[in-house]
C-alpha cells in the first residue's frame, strides 16, 4: 500500500513537472503536452517509464492497478494513450481493455500498449483481438517503445 502512495506521489511530481511545462508551452503557443496513463503493480516500472517519458515531452499520470487507471479516466479525459502491465493483482490488462470497450460500446477511444514479461503468443493474438494497439515484452526496449510514440503521435516533438 505504501508502494501505490510513494508511485503515486512521484508520478504526480512528474506530471506536475509536465503541467509546469504544458504551462510554458502554451505561452509561446505551442501544442499542448500530451497525456499517458501508465499502468503496472510493479513501482520501479512505474517510475522508470514515466522519467522516460516526461523527458520525452509527455505528461504521465501512474497506477499501480486497473482500479486505479478506471479512476484516472473518469478524471482525466484527456488521457491520450494507456501503456498497461498484462499481469495484475486486481484485474489483468486484457480485463481492462474490455471493460474500455464495454464503456465505450464496442469502439477503442484510447488506445492501448500492454506490456508483459510472461505472455505467450495466445496472449498477444488475445490482446490485439480485444484492441491492443501493441505489445511490448518486458524489459520494454525502449528504442521500440520511442518509435511506437512516434507511430503514434507523429506530430510531437520528442524531448
Amino acid at each position: 500500500m505504501l508502494w501505490h502512495f510513494l508511485g503515486s506521489v512521484v508520478c504526480a511530481v512528474g506530471t506536475a513537472q509536465a503541467s509546469d511545462a504544458r504551462v510554458n508551452h502554451s505561452m509561446k503557443s505551442e501544442p499542448p503536452v500530451e497525456k499517458i496513463l501508465l499502468i503496472d503493480d510493479d513501482e520501479d516500472i512505474l517510475i522508470e517509464l514515466e522519467e522516460l517519458l516526461v523527458q520525452l515531452g509527455f505528461a504521465c499520470l501512474c497506477a499501480g492497478n486497473a482500479r486505479e487507471a478506471l479512476a484516472q479516466l473518469d478524471q482525466h479525459a484527456d488521457i491520450q494513450l494507456i501503456i498497461s502491465d498484462l499481469r495484475m493483482p486486481d484485474q489483468s490488462g486484457l480485463r481492462l481493455l474490455q471493460i474500455l470497450a464495454e464503456r465505450n460500446d464496442g469502439k477503442y477511444s484510447v488506445p492501448v500498449i500492454i506490456t508483459s514479461g510472461h505472455a505467450d503468443m495466445d496472449d498477444v493474438i488475445t490482446l490485439f483481438r480485444n484492441g491492443a494497439v501493441d505489445f511490448l515484452p518486458k524489459p520494454i526496449h525502449y528504442e521500440h517503445l520511442v518509435s511506437l510514440l512516434q507511430k503514434l503521435f507523429p506530430s510531437h516533438q520528442m524531448g
